[in-house]
């Protein structure tokens, strides 16, 4: 087929070539017949590559949403018990400031506010606390699915096309973790 035929006249082959049964479609001249096959096989294939890129950045989306989640619920279990500590810490501070700005002993009014068994307990709690890195939903993705990697960094190389959006979710994930893996 020419370079030049118009885009409308390529869709309407591609159109005519998906109605046609292999029997039908044998009888035609050959001529036509390649023609048919080869605009609807080249819409075939496009259509099959924009189905992936739908499907891959629905994929990412949809992980994205579950580790927002799964990230968000994993600080709103830990804080409660942070700010307890942070509140018997903020007492045993302003106690401290007090004694001091009043020239008092400092221990004894820390003490006094906060007992001294409970601000042991809650310094030790707060030093032997596993606290993770600050991380957002990008960096749990990439722990999260260790052994899909590869697959995921394939689909660049799978799929030859660039991407009209360059900013979508599913992008920016991915791009994190080629960086990741990189």
């Amino acid at each position: 087929l020419p370079m030049t035929l118009h885009r409308s006249r390529w869709r309407q082959l591609a159109r005519q070539g998906a109605q046609y049964r292999p029997q039908p479609l044998r009888e035609l001249p050959s001529r036509t017949r390649y023609a048919l096959l080869l605009a609807h096989l080249a819409d075939l294939r496009q259509e099959r590559v924009d189905l992936t890129l739908a499907m891959f950045d629905q994929l990412f989306v949809e992980l994205l949403r579950r580790l927002k989640l799964a990230h968000s619920a994993a600080l709103a279990a830990t804080a409660q018990t942070v700010e307890d500590q942070l509140g018997v810490l903020v007492a045993a501070g302003a106690a401290f400031l007090r004694a001091t700005e009043q020239g008092l002993d400092p221990v004894a009014t820390v003490f006094k506010a906060v007992p001294e068994a409970t601000l042991r307990a809650t310094i030790s709690a707060a030093v032997n606390q596993n606290r993770a890195a600050p991380r957002d939903h990008l960096d749990l993705l990439a722990e999260a699915f260790k052994h899909q990697l590869a697959p995921l960094l394939a689909v660049p190389r799978v799929v030859p096309l660039e991407p009209v959006q360059l900013r979508t979710p599913a992008l920016k994930a991915f791009d994190h973790i080629a960086a990741i893996a990189a």
